[in-house]
């Protein structure tokens, strides 16, 4: 077994190891990353470092290097987080360059990954039915504060972890086994099992994702519309009768209005006025990475904010607070390369539309400016978006790749 089909195993174990090691899911991506320059280095190919995305992805990696010795409070701190941060995209750059331009790998990784969905969606409604999940843990919360599902994880987290890949698992399967109807099915099934998770954020992303596939179908391709305009309909009905009937729903729904409401005054507005401030302060280097928390207090003290957290709780108010206006700039720049490749694809035929669609999905997913999320840094989140990054867009390479290719053939099965 030649250590291409090892790294496409490991791969193709990433979901399964984000559900249940995170020590195993980051020793795993820094491997692939690691074999992924030995195959570069193997092979003479470097081609990939001189395309636009890998040249800001590597100036993003050398600027935080720069700036650590400049953090606010720990130093130290900042140069581990910015020495280790490149484990990330370079697992990101194998999977797009290397190993998942393959169909076959592709095979591999994508039924791995709808074998992860399934069981984590059993597992979801396992604990809804019973109140535990698989592994026995039980439901957070109550009914007047709102519960929470948590599948296999200890704290409620796996609606987001099935919404950060849902998408891009579509875009793959479709790649592989090209039909509207298997996708819809897997949308009608899983889409309910993150509402009824009691997480804000993974139901809120989820319906903004599948409604950015909604729009771009109706813009590419004009005989869906009027089914793209019922299925809104009926979505818009489906959600109305999951808010009426569906306790969990219903506190989860009031709370976030009330929290919108309030934003100034609410935690995520806190942190985000904090931010600002750090990075306004902060201009050329910002605070450092992993150092919002040290640095937070300083802002209670002063009065400018009421709350703290470990971090800005948005990637972009994180990049903009910890590495200051060059690092924002840079996220921005990387978030517009990696959305070239879907957007050209919407100008394709009529496969590589949905694809395309599907892979913007699972980029909003993870790069929409106004979400609260996780650290950009911490091992367990910036897997779980890279992995998601890496079926997008292989996704939409693989399809380009097939429809060109006499080997594989992607015609629709009505």
């Amino acid at each position: 077994m030649n250590y291409t089909r090892i790294s496409t195993i490991i791969v193709a174990l990433m979901p399964w190891l984000l559900l249940f090691s995170r020590a195993g899911a980051d020793i795993a991506m820094s491997a692939v990353g690691l074999v992924f320059l030995l195959h570069s280095y193997r092979t003479k190919d470097w081609g990939w470092c001189r395309q636009n995305l890998s040249k800001i992805i590597f100036f993003m990696w050398i600027l935080f290097i720069l700036i650590s010795p400049f953090a606010e409070n720990n130093a130290s701190i900042s140069m581990g987080r910015a020495l280790a941060w490149g484990r990330h995209p370079l697992f990101f750059l194998g999977c797009i360059h290397w190993l998942l331009r393959d169909i076959k790998n592709l095979k591999i990784v994508g039924f791995s990954c709808l074998a992860a969905l399934f069981y984590s969606g059993s597992n979801i409604f396992f604990q809804y039915v019973t109140g535990f999940s698989f592994e026995g843990n039980p439901i957070q919360g109550n009914h007047s504060s709102g519960q929470r599902l948590t599948g296999g994880f200890a704290m409620p987290k796996i609606g987001i972890f099935i919404a950060r890949i849902l998408f891009p698992i579509l875009a793959v399967l479709y790649v592989l086994r090209p039909n509207k109807k298997f996708s819809a099915l897997i949308l009608l099934l899983v889409l309910p099992l993150i509402l009824i998770t009691g997480e804000r954020t993974a139901s809120i992303l989820s319906l903004f994702a599948l409604a950015i596939v909604g729009f771009c179908l109706f813009m590419v391709q004009p005989n869906l519309r009027r089914i793209v305009l019922l299925s809104g309909v009926i979505s818009l009905v489906a959600l109305g009768a999951l808010y009426a009937t569906q306790p969990v729903i219903q506190k989860r729904t009031d709370f976030l209005i009330e929290q919108v409401s309030n934003y100034p005054q609410s935690y995520y507005g806190q942190l985000t006025i904090a931010s600002l401030a750090m990075g306004r302060d902060n201009l050329l280097t910002g605070v450092g990475l992993q150092n919002f928390r040290y640095v937070c207090p300083e802002y209670i003290e002063n009065k400018t904010v009421h709350y703290c957290n470990l971090h800005s709780h948005n990637i972009y108010m994180e990049l903009f607070s910890e590495t200051g206006l060059l690092g924002l700039l840079a996220l921005i720049f990387m978030v517009y390369y990696l959305l070239k490749e879907p957007l050209a694809g919407l100008k394709g035929d009529k496969n590589q539309q949905f694809v395309a669609a599907l892979a913007l999905a699972g980029l909003a997913i993870n790069f929409f400016p106004l979400q609260a999320s996780q650290s950009f840094f911490s091992n367990w989140p910036a897997i779980l978006l890279w992995f998601g990054v890496a079926l997008s867009i292989s996704s939409v390479i693989c399809a380009q790749i097939a429809l060109s290719s006499n080997k594989t053939s992607i015609n629709e099965k009505e």
